[in-house]
């Protein structure tokens, strides 16, 4: 999780940090949950399946963010199989 701070503008275009602002937490995604459910299953592992051979750089399957889909997207995806599933 990160802490992030976010400054707060008035109508001027003044900023200022807040008094009063709250910390936001952001989730940090698992490698290889390519659906974004939280989760790294069937549903991911059909995705990454259905992208195989992708190269375009626009690939659903690529977990690693090299630009393409295969064998080491696969390995990323079984490394984390199971993670944050009930």
């Amino acid at each position: 999780m990160y802490d992030v701070d976010f400054q707060a503008w008035d109508l001027t275009g003044n900023s200022q940090l807040a008094e009063d602002a709250e910390t936001v937490c952001l989730e940090e995604s698992i490698p290889g949950d390519l659906n974004g459910d939280g989760c790294v299953d069937q549903a991911d592992l059909g995705i990454l399946l259905t992208d195989w051979g992708c190269t375009d750089g626009e690939c659903p399957g690529d977990c690693d963010d090299d630009g393409d889909t295969d064998q080491s997207d696969l390995g990323i995806l079984l490394t984390h199989w199971g993670e944050s599933c009930p």
